[in-house]
């Protein structure tokens, strides 16, 4: 996805262009993903144990991977996500 906003929003102004195709935006995406999904299914089902979460993340980065996510950019372990710093 890109293109110009149509108007200026927040450190954007009318007509700068974006491109959602930047590796530090797909990032982001995977990692409300990844946190929505543990907390969902904490909620629904049953919480995860930290072992199922740190697997989890570990195979998300497999995911982020086939979009073109550079491995240098995620996380060593589900702890450093926890920590959210570069996002």
């Amino acid at each position: 996805m890109n293109g110009t906003f149509k108007e200026d929003v927040g450190p954007y102004k009318k007509g700068d262009r974006y491109d959602a195709h930047v590796d530090e935006a797909l990032y982001w995406v995977l990692c409300t993903l990844v946190d929505t999904l543990i907390f969902v299914h904490d909620l629904v089902i049953r919480p995860l144990t930290h072992e199922e979460k740190e697997l989890l993340f570990f195979n998300s980065k497999k995911l982020g991977m086939c979009f073109g996510i550079p491995l240098d950019m995620f996380h060593e372990s589900y702890d450093d996500f926890l920590v959210r710093e570069s996002f």
